[in-house]
């Protein structure tokens, strides 16, 4: 049992995002665009348990919701969600974790008003929404390659007159996959990465990444990350109202990481 604020069991990276997880130089836009919850405050229960070569695991929480604001319960709304994990090794020759999330959350952005005619202060929320996520995630090692990938569908509804600047109910999914192999020579791993996010935002309603780095595993204890990545933001549906001109970014990206 957990109690207090935790990282929310989705995917691969939210779960264990320490440094041997981690294989490129920047987090995956799957995570930093926050298509999820990524921290949640409440309860949690999990555990795990063996069946032959498999180790089956589960988590199962009740929280306060999205905590990009605050970690506090302000409604007496409450968030729920669970993930069903499942796991294979066979030490150095194969390794095979697979993955799958729900949540049904909801989120709100409260204003605290202050007046001198009253004692009482005016709470009220400029916006407010519901939204329900699934998630799958797998995870492969085959000897020195490693291959990681993430997904997710979101459902966003937002209250009656409680929508954000005049947003849309939507639905948004994202993905990204990454390819890695490491090499005898100079302990190098090159990597490979792609990515697709489409959701209605700043203009566009689709953005696609692609590109890869090198890693050098210097000693046990230090590692240089290294990483180029080109965006492409674009709109693809006729009838997005917030349609903007499309732009292209690269952008390159190095990394060192001590282990104490």
């Amino acid at each position: 049992m957990r109690v207090g604020q935790f990282f929310t069991p989705i995917g691969i990276y939210n779960v264990d995002h320490g440094s041997p997880v981690l294989i490129t130089a920047a987090i995956p836009y799957f995570i930093s665009s926050r298509i999820f919850p990524t921290r949640q405050t409440g309860l949690m229960l999990y555990g795990s348990a063996f069946a032959g070569p498999w180790e089956l695991g589960y988590n199962a929480y009740v929280s306060n919701g999205r905590n990009e604001d605050a970690p506090f319960a302000f409604d007496d709304n409450r968030g729920f969600g669970g993930r069903l994990h499942a796991s294979y090794e066979d030490p150095g020759k194969l390794a095979l974790k697979l993955g799958t999330s729900f949540i049904a959350s909801r989120a709100s952005d409260w204003v605290v008003n202050y007046r001198l005619t009253s004692f009482e202060p005016d709470i009220h929320a400029t916006w407010s929404f519901r939204e329900y996520i699934a998630a799958g995630d797998v995870s492969l090692d085959i000897g020195t390659t490693r291959l990681r990938a993430e997904a997710a569908v979101v459902r966003q509804v937002f209250d009656e007159g409680k929508r954000q600047g005049g947003a849309p109910d939507a639905w948004k999914t994202s993905t990204y996959a990454v390819a890695a192999h490491r090499l005898s020579f100079l302990n190098m791993e090159p990597f490979a990465t792609g990515a697709v996010l489409h959701a209605p935002f700043f203009g566009h309603d689709t953005m696609f990444q692609f590109g890869g780095g090198l890693n050098f595993y210097i000693t046990p204890d230090v590692t240089l990350r290294t990483q180029v990545l080109h965006t492409v933001t674009t709109v693809l549906r006729s009838d997005n109202p917030y349609t903007g001109p499309d732009f292209n970014t690269t952008s390159a990206l190095a990394r060192l990481i001590l282990a104490f």
